[in-house]
């Protein structure tokens, strides 16, 4: 499939995505092109098989945002990606927090968050994936978190008795980011310590935060308390093509 995307590089194959939701999956970056450009790439991705453009699109001017509308593209998400910058003063704490790299077995307890979650997501809102795969799709990020044996991604838990009170998932794209924050004990701290130690993960690069939707108020107070500051506002768009 990549093979035949070659002629057109604003499309690009998902194949993660595509092989957990069972479905031709590819993203498009809308900044810059025209309707007929547009036109163009959804031709090459349907060539290839994709049957779903996740699109990503600068709301900074409207007329392309009401434009790719007509196109078939169905608005699904106001995003918000955060940053903390390097300059930002590093947390200190007063007692002592055991943290260790996350496991498989961790996974169950982070379902009842991930349950939570679920609804915030836009495959929620897009019909054609529903809250069960928004749900079924955010454990299986964090498997793949947990799972990897690289740098690419990692996570971590605070531990207190054995019992986690805290997760953090990163992955690099290819910045380094938090996307993912679970407490099951408020205010001890650990939430902000994982961050910390994410910091350290990041090395010399500012640590990102998100992306979130930007109606999840919770997640901007936490983020903002952290140090984390708005970085960019992204809308992200679903294209069917099964629905022209």
């Amino acid at each position: 499939m990549t093979e035949a995307l070659t002629s057109n590089p604003a499309i690009e194959f998902l194949e993660w995505d595509s092989e957990f939701l069972g479905r031709g999956i590819g993203r498009i970056r809308l900044d810059g092109l025209s309707l007929d450009e547009i036109r163009d790439a959804e031709a090459a991705a349907k060539a290839a098989g994709i049957e779903c453009l996740y699109a990503d699109l600068d709301p900074t001017d409207p007329q392309p945002t009401y434009e790719v509308q007509t196109l078939g593209y169905r608005f699904v998400e106001s995003s918000t990606l955060f940053i903390l910058p390097l300059e930002h003063p590093r947390r200190t704490f007063d007692i002592e927090f055991e943290i260790r790299k996350a496991v498989p077995d961790d996974l169950a307890v982070l379902e009842e968050h991930t349950a939570m979650m679920a609804p915030w997501s836009r495959y929620a809102v897009d019909p054609h994936f529903g809250l069960d795969v928004a749900f079924r799709m955010q454990m299986a990020s964090l498997e793949r978190m947990v799972r990897c044996e690289t740098d690419e991604r990692q996570a971590l838990v605070t531990l207190d008795d054995d019992e986690i009170t805290c997760f953090v998932g990163m992955r690099r794209i290819p910045e380094p980011v938090a996307d993912t924050v679970a407490t099951f004990r408020k205010g001890g701290g650990a939430a902000g310590r994982l961050i910390e130690a994410a910091r350290d993960w990041a090395g010399d690069e500012p640590l990102l935060g998100g992306t979130c939707a930007s109606r999840n108020i919770p997640v901007f107070r936490y983020v903002q308390n952290c140090g984390f500051r708005v970085l960019k506002v992204e809308y992200k768009f679903h294209r069917w093509f099964d629905e022209d």
